[in-house]
């Protein structure tokens, strides 16, 4: 079985790295196949499509900048002194290419399940610790399969606690409320129906890159330049003179202290005084809480909160053009003839794998959560109604299919591969043998699992 496994890694990638353009080309590429689908599929001129392009590029923003914040603070909270220190002991661990395969997965999975913007980010620093160290200790490394390890935790972010469309839906006033009402993360992300898929993904995709380890003739090695020691820029912080008042305040704990209980009080009223839910934004509060806190002081803080900016710059670039393509899918009515493809075909038993597999594909066109949501959401839901099948499932379904197709969608490797040196070509065809073999277990767990309703 081994042979098998390692065997479609190498021609994944064999063809991967002949096909696969960089990933702001892949996002120009799909604008072109979404402008081309509007037109011959929906019958819009070129003149309305380039409109719909426009209203597009700019209707996005308000998500745009969560989705920048989400991911500035889960890059500042993973550079923060105690979370690397403790990144530094886990990465010390492997004593085997193996052990360090498995651990990069698993980290992987932890980061990404605990929220995206710090598994798209400290996934990057323990991958790089883990090659570190075992170049120190004389392990010999296929770098690409363990740069793609800490990657594939990504098929399961949407199971876990930072789930975009889930966090939406149980936010009070969200577009679906007089659907479906208000539906707490209990029905969602912590029903017993996600979190047995959540195992299973836990359980079988370290196995798979365990198994996708080449023969030794054929690692590739980490070049020397690539694992570079993480800088945080405090080079380029002028902290102030020694005695003075500036100094005092961009060293002091006194102002992460004072802001963080600030912060703290907000969220104390949000949640027990004004009831209200635990969301995307409430999530993004408490990021940025815990990174200013736990750099304890400011100037620490601000030094890497200058590189986090310069990191997410190309994901917010990248997310105006996505934004683009959503406004051709929605004015056009495209997303609605693919959605509704799958719906026609359905039933109440393959509704959800068909809506998982919907999901999917338009994930290619909007790599966003709950962008794809908005886009999506009144879709599924009036289907699985008309169906009877439990809003919780559907949700889940789609949820699912978000995350999947991320093992080929470029967009969230963008972080980790800054990190890495690598281009995504380079890690991409292991990523898409976690996507065959993860589409077994998420659907059978979509059809069969048990939710809520």
């Amino acid at each position: 079985m081994q042979a098998i496994i390692r065997g479609m890694g190498n021609t994944f990638t064999s063809i991967i790295q002949r096909v696969m353009p960089d990933a702001y080309i892949f996002c120009l590429l799909l604008t072109f196949v979404a402008m081309l689908g509007a037109m011959f599929i929906t019958g819009k001129s070129l003149f309305e499509v380039v409109d719909m392009w426009g209203n597009g590029f700019w209707g996005i923003l308000v998500f745009s900048m969560q989705s920048s914040l989400a991911l500035v603070g889960g890059y500042v909270l993973s550079s923060a002194p105690p979370f690397k220190k403790v990144l530094g002991m886990i990465a010390g661990l492997p004593r085997t290419h193996g052990q360090a395969i498995v651990l990069a997965t698993l980290c992987s999975l932890g980061l990404w399940i605990f929220h995206w913007g710090v598994g798209a980010v400290a996934t990057g620093i323990i991958c790089l610790e883990i090659a570190r160290q075992a170049a120190k200790k004389g392990i010999k490394l296929h770098y690409p399969l363990l740069v793609a390890g800490s990657y594939v935790g990504t098929v399961a972010w949407h199971n876990g606690i930072s789930g975009a469309s889930q966090l939406l839906i149980a936010t009070e006033n969200h577009f679906l409320a007089e659907k479906i009402g208000i539906i707490p993360i209990s029905q969602t992300i912590f029903s017993s129906g996600n979190l047995m898929i959540a195992i299973a993904l836990i359980i079988l995709t370290p196995i798979l890159t365990y198994m996708m380890i080449p023969e030794e003739k054929d690692y590739v090695s980490p070049a020397t330049d690539q694992l570079g020691e993480f800088s945080t820029g405090e080079e380029n912080f002028d902290a102030g003179q020694k005695g003075t008042l500036a100094y005092f305040l961009n060293n002091s704990p006194l102002v992460p202290i004072l802001i963080t209980l600030v912060g703290v009080t907000f969220l104390y009223h949000w949640f027990y005084k004004w009831n209200g839910a635990f969301d995307i934004n409430t999530f993004i509060v408490i990021m940025l809480m815990a990174s200013i806190i736990l750099h304890w002081r400011m100037s620490s803080y601000i030094k890497c909160l200058k590189h986090a900016v310069k990191t997410a710059i190309p994901i917010m670039l990248q997310f105006q053009f996505y934004g683009g393509i959503l406004g051709i899918l929605v004015a056009s009515g495209l997303v609605a003839v693919i959605a509704n493809f799958f719906v026609a075909i359905s039933t109440p038993l393959t509704f959800p794998v068909l809506a998982f597999i919907g999901a999917g594909i338009v994930n290619f066109f909007v790599p966003s959560g709950g962008g794809q949501w908005i886009v999506q959401g009144s879709i599924i839901v009036e289907s699985a109604q008309q169906l009877g099948v439990s809003i919780p499932r559907a949700v889940t379904a789609f949820a699912n299919g978000d995350a999947w197709t991320n093992l080929l969608q470029p967009f969230w490797t963008l972080p980790l591969l800054a990190f890495a040196g690598l281009k995504i070509r380079d890690i991409m065809g292991y990523c898409a043998v976690i996507l065959v073999f993860s589409f077994i277990v998420i659907a059978l767990g979509l059809m069969f699992a048990p939710f809520p309703g």
